[in-house]
């Protein structure tokens, strides 16, 4: 377990769907963020919000609804135990997927709005299922300390300087353009990925890549002999890459920003509640009567659908799981 803020965690998009009036034969509609009518025009035929939600509705609805129900089922639990999550619980998951390498990672490959939704959505998840296993599987101080010295490297990091590279595709002129734009922030601002997202739309070779250490530039001397250069937050001029293949004829370009880091030095009282939660989670996973109090509030739980076609959710519950209490 090399990274514990990515314990049990897969970054997941639910359809939440609210009954705002539905028509015989077709999806409840809702009225989208910013969406008026249309979502997307192509070659001057409308996709229009119904239509959108309708194919969604007709092809993920129901897992979107078997997911949604799964996550009331903890939720109850929780309460039940007295251990609801609270507003500052979940904002200390968000903060903690928030400060993950991974997230940074992934906060340049997915809009950033979109990300940040799945993370709000995860870290309530979590919340609720960490507070649930500190009630029934409470992690001991022995298993706190052993697993701080086994992640040592996550919390105590020396200075240094990590380098984010944005590689900005084959042609010379649209590459200048893109960085002139891009290097008027930091690739720790939130206006940096902005600007990323609209400028790969229009150019979809445009892609960052964050967290870099100057052993992986050893792979492109010329980008190396740029970046070793720069001062603190300095984004590069526009570099023409080595072609990894010597018989290629074409460009690449990139550019490159250098940021100092300070050294990182997290006690295990500084983490304790982190590791707390993450030990008492794993030690819930390998719990038998967990996963077999788990399979009885399933097929316990009271379940109305009011969504016809989906009615056989409730005794698909109330039928035995084989894999229940699968973590």
């Amino acid at each position: 377990m090399k990274k514990l803020m990515l314990l049990a965690v897969v970054l997941v998009a639910a359809v939440l769907f609210a009954g705002c009036g539905k028509d015989e034969g077709s999806a409840p509609i809702v009225k989208l963020p910013g969406v008026s009518k249309n979502v997307a025009t192509v070659d001057g035929l409308n996709i229009t919000s119904k239509e959108y939600q309708t194919y969604l509705h007709d092809n993920f609805g129901e897992q979107a609804l078997s997911s949604l129900i799964s996550d009331k089922i903890l939720e109850k639990w929780a309460i039940d135990l007295d251990a609801a999550p609270t507003k500052e619980d979940i904002e200390k998951f968000t903060a903690q997927f928030k400060d993950s390498p991974n997230y940074k990672f992934q906060s340049m490959q997915v809009n950033p709005a979109v990300l940040d939704k799945q993370i709000a959505k995860l870290a309530k998840q979590q919340a609720v299922l960490a507070n649930i296993a500190k009630k029934l599987a409470p992690a001991k101080d022995s298993e706190i300390e052993k697993m701080y010295k086994e992640n040592k490297e996550q919390y105590q990091k020396p200075a240094r300087t990590e380098y984010t590279i944005v590689m900005l595709g084959s042609d010379k002129k649209k590459a200048e353009d893109a960085a002139k734009e891009l290097s008027a922030f930091s690739p720790d601002d939130t206006a940096f990925r902005e600007k990323l997202f609209e400028l790969r739309k229009e150019d979809s070779n445009i892609s960052a890549l964050p967290n870099m250490t100057e052993d992986i530039l050893e792979t492109d001397k010329a980008v190396k002999d740029e970046a070793v250069k720069l001062k603190d937050g300095e984004w590069s001029k526009v570099v023409k890459m080595t072609p990894t293949n010597p018989e290629t004829k074409e460009e690449s370009y990139c550019i490159v920003c250098g940021i100092k880091r300070d050294k990182e030095e997290k006690t295990l009282d500084d983490v304790r509640d982190e590791i707390s939660a993450m030990v008492s989670i794993t030690n819930l996973s390998k719990n038998d009567k967990f996963r077999d109090d788990l399979e009885k509030r399933r097929t316990e739980a009271e379940i109305t659908i009011n969504i016809p076609e989906y009615s056989d959710l409730a005794d698909q519950f109330k039928s035995p799981n084989p894999s229940a209490g699968g973590m």
